[in-house]
């Protein structure tokens, strides 16, 4: 009776602590999908509420691999009036080397030309430098992290950084936004990121600047 008493006492702990290691790993997985939630709605929160963000379903925010878009998509958005413009983007997670040190961030690509616009209305400025000059290629705008945290030294203007073993040169930084997706991110021309990442035709998203005055939920 002693044994089967202590056998039970045994069985009974063990339960309890395998029911606490459940719903540890519960909670684990939730704050996990909460801080992947998180981090796609800062990236599409950054680009303004009068924009369409369109992905395919398998993509599931920045960094990550997604594949179903092309640029026959984006052919076919810029062909309805209800757009002022429209701007493919590609992201890809990559190594970057500065001064012999390694880190991996996610590369944000969008065309050369469509930069400025991207980011014209929208919070997050330039502390420094420029955006892309239409036709530009190898060159880099860095997000705060990735320029003043990454790196032992901080990344400088006209610095050049390695992106999948590909030079770059630096030619401006964002301020900081305090969101850490956004401040580790670098962008790129999308014409470079088709030649470092072998993608000549894939789309992870595109953003469609809705004209004045069109409802955007309308469009969705």
């Amino acid at each position: 009776a002693g044994r089967t008493f202590k056998y039970r006492k045994l069985r009974s702990g063990l339960t309890i602590i395998g029911i606490i290691i459940g719903i540890a790993a519960i909670i684990a997985l939730l704050s996990l999908s909460q801080g992947l939630n998180n981090a796609i709605a800062s990236q599409f929160e950054m680009f303004g509420t009068n924009r369409l963000i369109v992905s395919p379903k398998t993509f599931q925010g920045p960094g990550t691999l997604s594949g179903g878009m092309n640029m026959k998509d984006v052919e076919t958005l810029e062909r309805l009036s209800e757009f002022k413009y429209v701007t493919p983007m590609l992201s890809r997670p990559a190594e970057i080397d500065f001064k012999d040190q390694k880190r991996y961030t996610t590369i944000m690509a969008m065309p050369s030309k469509d930069l400025e616009k991207a980011f014209s209305d929208v919070s997050t400025d330039l502390e420094y430098g420029r955006f892309f000059k239409e036709g530009e290629k190898f060159v880099a705008v860095l997000g705060y992290n990735v320029a003043n945290e990454f790196f032992d030294k901080d990344v400088d203007l006209r610095n050049k950084i390695k992106i999948n073993g590909e030079e770059f040169k630096v030619i401006s930084i964002f301020e900081k936004t305090g969101s850490g997706s956004n401040d580790g991110q670098i962008f790129i021309p999308l014409e470079s990121a088709r030649i470092i990442f072998n993608e000549p035709e894939d789309v992870d998203m595109i953003i469609a600047q809705a004209k004045s005055g069109v409802d955007i939920p309308s469009l969705q």
